[in-house]
């Protein structure tokens, strides 16, 4: 008879989709796959710089750098991306309702593929 294997516990702690992430620290230890992930109260000023992320929500947020950043699926309400850095950031399907987008100049390598800008 084989003896149980003991389950290897995951690199990064479960996250369900329905929790709202509410700290700088648990957003960076999600891992690139998380997916319809819900941000509120985090101080995201570079944080999502060179990352990924799909399917999520993020609102009121201020941000000021998403370079290198891999972003699909996402929505964007509200927010602040005055001079936000956006150089070499992909943006695939998404979506930004109501935000600022003013002096948004480091926009070199930046790909934008169905995304939409809403009043």
């Amino acid at each position: 008879m084989a003896t149980p294997v003991e389950p290897v516990p995951p690199t990064h702690p479960a996250y369900t989709p329905s929790d709202p992430v509410t700290s700088r620290e648990a957003l960076l230890s999600l891992p690139p796959s998380t997916s319809a992930c819900v941000v509120r109260g985090v101080t995201l000023a570079d944080t999502l710089a060179g990352k990924r992320l799909d399917g999520s929500s993020l609102e009121q947020r201020s941000l000021t750098d998403l370079s290198g950043s891999i972003l699909s699926n996402c929505t964007f309400t509200q927010c602040n991306l005055s001079g936000c850095d956006m150089q070499d950031a992909t943006l695939i399907s998404c979506t930004f309702r109501e935000c600022d987008l003013t002096y948004v100049s480091a926009t070199a390598g930046l790909t934008l593929v169905d995304t939409a800008f809403r009043p």
